[in-house]
Formats: structure tokens, C-alpha cells, sequence
């Protein structure tokens, strides 16, 4: 059994010895001294993302301003949920044409109206790269000469699954919707829903089957 007395005595040296320490401490950081600090913890860095797919229809950049494209914002904007109007392309050939409306002219008329082309046949399809939109054209038959009318889906991010929709229908038909495609050689039959467009008067609008200003734009192509 050890000693009271010795036990004493070895608590007073602790208590010595921890004084001794403080103090020490105190004068080292007096005297200009830093204080240890704990080595700075490595920060993880984020792997940085994939690179975007240039097949992909959502990735397009385009090269013409906003500001250039007739009636931009006229063209571009959601589908209305709203019932639409069963149509043909023979319909929208033989609609009356009204006078071209000006450069930055809101919808107004027919062009505020939603239609649906239940039996449209897909002759062209191509990637306009200066706006983006994916510019189609369809027909009553499949006939490759026949008179067709313009479809565009706009290079927006609510019309962004609708583009790669057809892009897959389309490949797995043998045909790669892009810059460079055009002209299907074997048409298909598809279903479009889209907002009627006015467009203005230009010589060169698509292919030369492309017989009136109207289009339907905004709109979506489903194949068949």
C-alpha cells in the first residue's frame, strides 16, 4: 500500500509540472510563436462532366441571332393544353392566306389555333442549324411528289424529349436526322399536333414540294 504521504507528493509534482507547461505555452506565443495547426484537409474535386453528345438534337448551337429570325418569339413557345382541331395537309393547302404580318408580329387568327394532322406521311427531315429547329415536311401520300406543307420543332428545352423521340424513331428506320440529312427515301406515316404559323414570303422556304406559307410551328412528330 503506498503512502499517503508519497501520494501527496506526487499529485503536488503533477500539478508542478502542468504549471510549468501553461506557462511555457504562454511565453512562446508572447514571444511571437505560432501555435501548431493540424495540416489542412485535402479537398476532393468533382469529376468534370461528360462531353456533350454531338448527336444529340438538344445539343444543337445555333448560329443565327434571335434577333434575325423572323417573328422569333411568335415561333417559339409551348404547346397550349388545349383539344385540337383534326386536320389534313390537303386543309392546310387550301388555307386563305392573309397578308404577311410584320417582322416582330404576335400570333393573332388562325395562328393561335392548336391542329392535329392525324395521317401525315414524312418526306424531309432535317437540322436547321442557323435557329436549331428541326424543319419536316409532310404530305398526303407518299408520293414523293406531292405537295407537302412545313413542320418545325423548336430548339427549346419543353420540345427537347419530342426531338429525341424522332431522332430514335428515325435511326431505327435507317435514317439519322441532323445537319446533312434531308429527303427520306422511303416516307413514313406520322402524327403531328402543332400551333398553325404564318410564315413570310421567301422563294426558297424547303424543298420545291413545299406548296403554301403556312406551317404548323411549334409542333411535334410522332412516327407511326
Amino acid at each position: 500500500m503506498i503512502p499517503a504521504t508519497v501520494s501527496k507528493r506526487r499529485v503536488l509534482q503533477a500539478s508542478c509540472l502542468l504549471a510549468l507547461l501553461f506557462a511555457f505555452a504562454l511565453a512562446y506565443l508572447s514571444c511571437g510563436g505560432q501555435a501548431v495547426q493540424p495540416p489542412p484537409q485535402a479537398v476532393s474535386t468533382p469529376p468534370p462532366p461528360p462531353p456533350a453528345d454531338p448527336n444529340d438534337l438538344c445539343n444543337c448551337t445555333d448560329t443565327e441571332a434571335d434577333s434575325a429570325d423572323y417573328r422569333h418569339d411568335a415561333k417559339h413557345m409551348d404547346l397550349p393544353h388545349v383539344t385540337p382541331t383534326d386536320v389534313t395537309v390537303s386543309d392546310i393547302l387550301h388555307w386563305d392566306v392573309p397578308p404577311q404580318p410584320d417582322f416582330f408580329a404576335a400570333r393573332q387568327g388562325r395562328e393561335t389555333q392548336l391542329f392535329h394532322v392525324t395521317n401525315a406521311i414524312l418526306q424531309f427531315a432535317w437540322l436547321r442549324t442557323g435557329d436549331c429547329d428541326l424543319h419536316l415536311e409532310i404530305a398526303d401520300s407518299m408520293d414523293h411528289n406531292a405537295p407537302r406543307i412545313i413542320i418545325e420543332t423548336p430548339h427549346m428545352d419543353s420540345f427537347c424529349s419530342a426531338r429525341r423521340q424522332l431522332a430514335q424513331q428515325l435511326k431505327a428506320k435507317g435514317f439519322t436526322l441532323n445537319s446533312n440529312s434531308g429527303e427520306l427515301p422511303n416516307p413514313v406515316p406520322a402524327d403531328v399536333v402543332g400551333l398553325a404559323f404564318r410564315d413570310f414570303d421567301h422563294p426558297q422556304r424547303g424543298s420545291v414540294h413545299v406548296a403554301t406559307v403556312w406551317e404548323l410551328h411549334p409542333a411535334v412528330v410522332t412516327l407511326k
